[in-house]
């Protein structure tokens, strides 16, 4: 497949650059057969047949095609089910890179094609994630409220009998939940996270302890299992809040989440009954 676009690419003038990135341009990375091929095509300039046209069917048979925003890409899945995402850029995209590469291409990145040289000032990869800084304290706080703006949503769909909606809900609650294991292990393990937000190779850089308990904190469809797992994902949420404030010096809890908690068990008590079938929904 990346053989196919760079011979593409050569034999177009509007192709200036094309630069593989991902796992198999990681030196180190974790590689196998269901690994994504990602490229970026630097094009001369970037057409509405380049954003709406099908022109990425030259690579072989496409069995789903879906175009992603805000950065041009067409997430494309060929026969065989080789997934492949191919970014469509023009030449100012790289000159952003000069200063300072994105995450992805940070960890590892490989030149195919480079017509004008515009490639010849990027910064070397440095293998490894980027730093996150420091935690401040208006984030951590965002990352608090957010999980109870969320989280307490999730009883409340339960107690309705609105299982979809309490898992869309629960759902954005573990993207808070999430950030707050990744601070956990950065202040307090020291490591750098591979794929901040993404949870990926959470067993590498997630304490031994905490990644047992991330395996209670996801539900089935259910209310007796949803308001469980809810349970464990709150359970959770305090412990690593109260151990990231405690290594920073923030406050956690306060006076408010301990009225939120106390209102989050009230909701779960009733969600609890609608699941037992005390209640009627």
């Amino acid at each position: 497949m990346v053989a196919r676009v760079v011979a593409w690419g050569r034999a177009r003038q509007d192709v200036r650059a094309i630069v593989l990135y991902g796992s198999l341009a990681q030196p180190h990375a974790r590689v196998d057969d269901l690994s994504d091929v990602d490229i970026e095509i630097t094009f001369a300039a970037v057409t509405p047949e380049l954003l709406t046209g099908s022109w990425w069917r030259e690579f072989g048979t496409v069995w789903s095609a879906y175009s992603m925003d805000p950065l041009p890409m067409w997430a494309l899945v060929y026969e065989g089910g080789l997934t492949v995402d191919l970014v469509v850029v023009d030449d100012s995209r790289m000159a952003e890179m000069t200063q300072r590469l994105s995450p992805n291409w940070e960890l590892g990145y490989r030149v195919l094609l480079d017509r004008d040289g515009i490639t010849r000032r990027l910064p070397a990869p440095g293998g490894q994630p980027l730093g996150r800084g420091r935690l401040t304290d208006t984030e951590f706080r965002r990352l608090v409220d957010g999980f109870w703006y969320d989280g307490l949503r999730v009883p409340k769909y339960i107690a309705r009998g609105q299982l979809w909606m309490a898992k869309t809900r629960d759902w954005a609650a573990k993207a808070h939940l999430l950030r707050l294991l990744e601070w956990h292990s950065i202040v307090l393990g020291g490591f750098r996270v591979d794929g901040f937000g993404r949870g990926r190779h959470m067993p590498t850089w997630l304490a031994p302890e905490l990644w047992e308990a991330v395996h209670g904190v996801f539900g089935r469809f259910d209310a007796d299992d949803a308001w469980r797992a809810l349970e464990n994902s709150v359970e959770l949420f305090w412990r690593v809040a109260g151990e990231v404030s405690a290594a920073s010096g923030f406050s956690f809890p306060t006076e408010e989440d301990e009225h939120l908690r106390e209102w989050m068990e009230h909701l779960l008590g009733r969600a609890a009954a609608v699941s037992a079938g005390v209640v009627d929904r």
